[in-house]
Protein backbone atom coordinates (compact mmCIF):
# COMPACT_ATOMS: atom_id res chain seq x y z
CA UNK A 1 0.00 0.00 0.00
CA UNK A 2 1.42 3.24 -1.16
CA UNK A 3 1.61 6.15 1.85
CA UNK A 4 -0.19 9.35 1.21
CA UNK A 5 1.23 11.74 3.30
CA UNK A 6 -0.30 14.10 6.17
CA UNK A 7 -0.23 17.96 4.18
CA UNK A 8 0.95 20.53 6.47
CA UNK A 9 -1.53 24.08 5.52
CA UNK A 10 1.17 26.46 6.94
CA UNK A 11 2.09 26.71 3.35
CA UNK A 12 -1.23 28.36 2.37
CA UNK A 13 -1.21 30.73 4.98
CA UNK A 14 2.08 32.18 4.28
CA UNK A 15 4.40 30.95 6.45
CA UNK A 16 6.97 28.08 5.27
CA UNK A 17 6.20 24.07 5.46
CA UNK A 18 8.31 22.33 7.66
CA UNK A 19 9.75 19.24 6.57
CA UNK A 20 11.59 17.32 9.07
CA UNK A 21 13.62 14.22 8.41
CA UNK A 22 13.17 11.19 10.92
CA UNK A 23 15.79 10.65 12.92
CA UNK A 24 14.19 7.17 14.42
CA UNK A 25 11.34 5.57 12.87
CA UNK A 26 10.84 6.15 9.22
CA UNK A 27 8.03 5.39 7.12
CA UNK A 28 8.15 2.63 4.03
CA UNK A 29 6.56 2.67 1.15
CA UNK A 30 7.47 0.56 -2.27
CA UNK A 31 8.10 1.70 -5.98
CA UNK A 32 6.73 -0.42 -8.75
CA UNK A 33 8.91 -0.34 -11.89
CA UNK A 34 5.77 0.24 -14.51
CA UNK A 35 5.35 3.30 -12.68
CA UNK A 36 8.52 4.98 -13.32
CA UNK A 37 7.84 7.57 -15.91
CA UNK A 38 11.08 9.53 -15.56
CA UNK A 39 14.52 8.84 -14.51
CA UNK A 40 17.81 10.18 -13.71
CA UNK A 41 21.05 8.60 -12.07
CA UNK A 42 25.00 9.33 -12.18
CA UNK A 43 27.98 7.22 -10.65
CA UNK A 44 30.81 9.23 -8.67
CA UNK A 45 33.60 7.37 -8.81
CA UNK A 46 34.51 6.75 -5.26
CA UNK A 47 32.49 8.69 -3.42
CA UNK A 48 31.20 6.00 -0.75
CA UNK A 49 30.56 6.86 1.89
CA UNK A 50 28.84 9.92 1.29
CA UNK A 51 25.66 8.35 0.95
CA UNK A 52 23.91 10.44 3.84
CA UNK A 53 25.44 13.51 3.27
CA UNK A 54 24.29 13.41 -0.07
CA UNK A 55 20.70 12.96 1.16
CA UNK A 56 20.71 15.75 3.76
CA UNK A 57 22.52 17.97 1.25
CA UNK A 58 19.58 17.22 -1.22
CA UNK A 59 16.93 17.68 1.95
CA UNK A 60 18.12 21.10 2.72
CA UNK A 61 18.41 22.21 -1.11
CA UNK A 62 14.89 21.35 -1.64
CA UNK A 63 14.11 22.92 1.82
CA UNK A 64 15.90 26.33 0.64
CA UNK A 65 13.60 26.30 -2.50
CA UNK A 66 11.00 26.86 -0.16
CA UNK A 67 8.53 25.18 -3.13
CA UNK A 68 4.64 25.93 -1.89
CA UNK A 69 2.65 22.58 -1.36
CA UNK A 70 5.98 20.82 -1.80
CA UNK A 71 6.80 17.57 0.90
CA UNK A 72 10.02 15.89 1.56
CA UNK A 73 10.57 13.55 3.72
CA UNK A 74 13.08 9.78 4.33
CA UNK A 75 11.51 6.78 3.25
CA UNK A 76 12.42 3.07 3.43
CA UNK A 77 11.32 2.09 0.46
CA UNK A 78 11.09 -1.37 -0.94
CA UNK A 79 10.26 -2.81 -4.91
CA UNK A 80 7.36 -4.81 -3.80
CA UNK A 81 6.47 -8.07 -4.30
CA UNK A 82 8.96 -10.74 -3.88
CA UNK A 83 11.60 -7.92 -3.25
CA UNK A 84 9.74 -6.01 0.03
CA UNK A 85 8.64 -9.44 1.25
CA UNK A 86 12.54 -10.83 1.61
CA UNK A 87 13.30 -7.45 3.49
CA UNK A 88 15.10 -5.23 0.44
CA UNK A 89 14.90 -2.17 0.99
CA UNK A 90 16.67 1.31 0.40
CA UNK A 91 16.20 4.56 1.94
CA UNK A 92 14.91 7.59 0.07
CA UNK A 93 14.18 11.14 -0.26
CA UNK A 94 9.97 11.00 -0.97
CA UNK A 95 9.34 14.17 -2.82
CA UNK A 96 5.96 14.63 -3.50
CA UNK A 97 3.62 17.86 -4.26
CA UNK A 98 0.39 18.80 -2.88
CA UNK A 99 -2.31 19.10 -6.08
CA UNK A 100 0.11 16.69 -7.79
CA UNK A 101 -0.35 13.50 -5.36
CA UNK A 102 -0.45 11.32 -8.21
CA UNK A 103 3.51 12.16 -9.04
CA UNK A 104 6.17 11.19 -6.68
CA UNK A 105 9.76 11.52 -7.05
CA UNK A 106 11.96 9.18 -5.01
CA UNK A 107 15.27 10.40 -4.24
CA UNK A 108 17.91 7.59 -3.75
CA UNK A 109 22.45 8.26 -3.34
CA UNK A 110 23.61 4.81 -2.04
CA UNK A 111 27.30 3.20 -1.77
CA UNK A 112 27.61 0.81 -4.47
CA UNK A 113 31.52 -0.40 -4.13
CA UNK A 114 33.92 1.95 -3.64
CA UNK A 115 31.24 4.55 -5.51
CA UNK A 116 28.29 6.48 -4.85
CA UNK A 117 25.46 6.03 -7.05
CA UNK A 118 22.73 8.94 -7.20
CA UNK A 119 19.50 8.48 -8.45
CA UNK A 120 16.40 9.58 -8.81
CA UNK A 121 12.75 7.84 -10.12
CA UNK A 122 9.56 10.36 -11.37
CA UNK A 123 6.46 7.96 -10.75
CA UNK A 124 2.82 8.10 -11.56
CA UNK A 125 1.07 6.45 -8.58
CA UNK A 126 -2.77 6.93 -8.97
CA UNK A 127 -5.00 5.55 -5.84
CA UNK A 128 -7.08 2.07 -6.22
CA UNK A 129 -10.18 3.83 -7.68
CA UNK A 130 -8.68 6.35 -10.28
CA UNK A 131 -6.16 3.59 -11.52
CA UNK A 132 -9.17 0.83 -11.75
CA UNK A 133 -11.01 3.21 -13.59
CA UNK A 134 -8.59 4.30 -15.65
CA UNK A 135 -7.63 1.13 -16.66
CA UNK A 136 -10.75 -0.41 -17.38
CA UNK A 137 -11.87 2.99 -19.58
CA UNK A 138 -8.57 3.62 -21.72
CA UNK A 139 -6.77 0.32 -21.06
CA UNK A 140 -3.90 2.58 -19.26
CA UNK A 141 -3.70 2.82 -15.59
CA UNK A 142 -2.00 6.01 -15.63
CA UNK A 143 -3.81 7.65 -18.15
CA UNK A 144 -6.87 9.79 -15.72
CA UNK A 145 -3.34 10.71 -13.99
CA UNK A 146 -1.43 12.03 -16.92
CA UNK A 147 -4.47 13.96 -18.47
CA UNK A 148 -3.30 17.64 -16.24
CA UNK A 149 -4.12 21.12 -17.29
CA UNK A 150 -1.50 23.74 -18.63
CA UNK A 151 -0.86 25.03 -15.30
CA UNK A 152 -0.47 21.84 -13.41
CA UNK A 153 1.87 20.64 -16.08
CA UNK A 154 3.28 23.73 -15.52
CA UNK A 155 4.18 22.74 -11.94
CA UNK A 156 4.67 19.22 -12.32
CA UNK A 157 7.39 20.50 -14.86
CA UNK A 158 9.06 23.25 -12.22
CA UNK A 159 8.97 20.97 -8.98
CA UNK A 160 10.99 17.99 -10.63
CA UNK A 161 13.17 20.16 -12.43
CA UNK A 162 14.11 22.42 -8.54
CA UNK A 163 14.41 18.60 -7.65
CA UNK A 164 16.43 17.42 -10.47
CA UNK A 165 19.06 20.59 -10.18
CA UNK A 166 18.90 19.88 -6.06
CA UNK A 167 20.19 17.01 -6.63
CA UNK A 168 22.83 17.82 -9.76
CA UNK A 169 24.45 20.34 -7.82
CA UNK A 170 25.28 17.92 -4.79
CA UNK A 171 26.72 15.82 -7.57
CA UNK A 172 28.70 18.41 -8.35
CA UNK A 173 29.69 19.68 -5.50
CA UNK A 174 30.96 16.54 -4.40
CA UNK A 175 32.67 15.87 -7.37
CA UNK A 176 34.43 19.16 -7.21
CA UNK A 177 35.31 17.89 -3.59
CA UNK A 178 36.78 14.71 -4.97
CA UNK A 179 38.74 16.51 -8.04
CA UNK A 180 36.89 15.13 -10.65
CA UNK A 181 35.78 16.60 -13.59
CA UNK A 182 32.14 18.21 -13.72
CA UNK A 183 32.11 18.89 -17.18
CA UNK A 184 31.39 15.37 -17.98
CA UNK A 185 28.25 15.10 -15.92
CA UNK A 186 24.93 13.97 -18.15
CA UNK A 187 22.37 16.50 -16.26
CA UNK A 188 19.76 14.96 -18.83
CA UNK A 189 17.14 12.83 -17.31
CA UNK A 190 15.50 9.92 -19.10
CA UNK A 191 11.47 9.75 -19.65
CA UNK A 192 8.58 11.94 -20.73
CA UNK A 193 10.13 14.89 -19.27
CA UNK A 194 13.59 14.99 -20.56
CA UNK A 195 14.81 17.28 -17.68
CA UNK A 196 17.96 19.23 -18.22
Amino acid sequence: MIHRPEWDDSARSGQPEQRVMPTDAKKSTSIRRETVVDSWNSVVMNGAGRDKWALDTIDQAIKDANIPEFKCELMDVSTGGLGGLMGKKRDFLVVTHRRLRDYRMYICARDFGAHLDVSWFLTIEPGFLKRTVSKYTTGNPQAISQAIDLFDQQDLSAYVSVAHHCVTQTVEMLMQELNQNTSRLNTKSKGFLEVW
